[in-house]
């Protein structure tokens, strides 16, 4: 969450082929000249897959969807298009990854502190590109998943943010009035920025003695 007024927030690693029935010499047919080996199928899932285990699959998945979710941050500086684009892999990509280790009974299958990291950084792009329905509806969906943890709070924050961007000042209102449910009140600076958007949601509506 922003301390600000309201506003709008692989390459997959070689593998060894020798084993898989490829030579490192060209071949020759009949005639003496070289025939092509079948070079697409180096780079096939399933010849990667047939290298690994489950768990280091897994792994490297893991590795490029952070990867990504980097990528996609840093390109949000100069090239939000780009931010997107990669921000939409690692969603899809983590999706990917909890059916494979729901497949091969890895454990949990999911990973909540990279699920939220993907989609959080989906939701931010989103809005960044004026899309802020599909962010919205990233967010609810968030918020489903990880309503009983403080990701919630930060969350709402951030749906207030966009609805105070759009003039619905009602619904934004109501997001960082849970917001700030969810917030202990030992954490007061916290508490002091929901409640600083809070106030700035109700000076544009004129409620000047609700905002005091």
């Amino acid at each position: 969450m922003t301390a600000r007024p309201p506003s709008g927030e692989v390459q997959r690693p070689m593998t060894s082929v020798k084993g898989a029935g490829f030579t490192s010499r060209p071949l020759t047919g009949s005639g003496g000249g070289t025939q092509m080996v079948g070079l697409q199928s180096l780079t096939t899932d399933s010849l990667f897959h047939e290298q690994l285990t489950p768990e280091e699959i897994a792994s490297n998945m893991e590795k490029e969807i952070n990867e990504l979710v980097e990528e996609s941050a840093t390109a949000a500086l100069t090239n939000i298009s780009s931010a997107l684009i990669k921000a939409k892999e690692a969603a899809r990509l983590v999706e990917k990854l909890q059916a494979h280790k729901a497949q091969a009974k890895l454990g949990d299958p999911i990973n909540a502190p990279l699920r939220f990291l993907v989609y959080f950084n989906l939701s931010t792009q989103l809005e960044a590109n004026q899309q802020n329905d599909k962010a919205l509806r990233t967010y609810q969906m968030m918020v489903k998943e990880f309503e009983n943890t403080p990701h919630a709070t930060r969350i709402r924050v951030n749906m207030g943010n966009i609805y105070y961007k759009e003039k619905n000042y009602g619904n934004a209102m109501r997001m960082y009035q849970m917001a700030l449910d969810n917030v202990s009140e030992t954490n007061r600076i916290y508490r002091h920025w929901i409640r600083r958007n809070m106030a700035y949601t109700q000076l544009v509506q004129h409620q000047y003695d609700a905002a005091m």
